[in-house]
């Protein structure tokens, strides 16, 4: 390439470097496996099951790809088709950590993607709802009741009971 200003001064040739062009998608595959809890709302560790229900908010979501990794692909991983980023990948196995999910339903996928941005098959969804609002309803004690010993009836505010379960 010669470039060449108003005044007609040209620049000396300039070498073309190559390039490759990769529009090949990935066959490696990737699967979610599992979906688990990661703190106190839910028992930690534990796997909430396809279509199941948790109380936790921020999830790990882990899985499989059919075989390891070519230099520079990586694990994305998806919610309902939105790209939440890329998973931590050791050999054939990955997971991903979510933030704070919204309360809802959520269906997780994952795909092997390339340097190039080529994206290989999305897996099998992984749906779990996630409700971690508290509930809105309130408790109250209005009475209680002694129906075992001696005596029996209503206790008063601040009174006693020989009943073990009044």
């Amino acid at each position: 390439t010669v470039v060449t200003d108003v005044a007609g001064n040209s620049s000396s040739p300039s070498s073309v470097g190559g390039f490759t062009l990769d529009t090949t998608a990935p066959t490696s595959t990737a699967a979610v496996t599992a979906v688990r809890n990661t703190d106190s709302a839910g028992v930690p560790g534990t796997t909430v099951a396809v279509g199941g229900l948790t109380s936790d908010n921020t999830l790990q979501v882990a899985g499989t790809v059919s075989a390891a990794l070519a230099p520079g692909d990586v694990v994305a991983v998806y919610d309902d088709g939105v790209r939440l980023g890329t998973a931590q990948v050791t050999g054939t196995n990955w997971t991903f950590a979510t933030a704070g999910l919204s309360n809802a339903v959520h269906r997780f996928t994952a795909a092997v993607e390339d340097r190039a941005g080529n994206s290989g098959a999305t897996g099998t969804q992984y749906a779990v709802t996630v409700d971690a609002a508290l509930p809105a309803a309130t408790t109250s004690i209005t009475g209680i009741t002694d129906d075992a010993g001696l005596f029996t009836g209503p206790v008063a505010s601040g009174g006693r009971t020989d009943d073990v379960t009044p």
